[in-house]
């Protein structure tokens, strides 16, 4: 799953790569952002977590559940849908994901 800088997603900012997925968390307690889950990786050792804030929880409950069915390799597409969610990092927005549903 690639990153972006902007929604206008012309420059990648990075990848997170879903095989080494360890851990999908939802509905996290945060001071800045209502509906914020993360993904935490291990690739070699290293351990990465991703935090991810939807606008709503209906659009945070959407990503989770689609990152499940990713990850439990149930994959179900029908059509695709590009939906954008702003990566943060301590408090600060570091990129856009757009990921397309299928």
């Amino acid at each position: 799953m690639h990153y972006y800088q902007s929604e206008k997603i012309t420059k990648k900012k990075g990848s997170i790569d879903l095989d080494s997925c360890e851990e999908l968390r939802d509905r996290l307690d945060s001071n800045y952002y209502r509906h914020l889950f993360s993904l935490r990786t291990r690739d070699h050792g290293t351990v990465r977590t991703y935090y991810l804030a939807a606008d709503t929880e209906p659009e945070m409950d959407v990503w989770v559940d689609k990152l499940t069915q990713i990850l439990d390799y149930k994959r179900t597409f029908v059509n695709c849908i590009p939906d954008y969610v702003h990566l943060h990092q301590g408090g600060d927005v570091i990129g856009v994901v757009c990921l397309l549903f299928c």
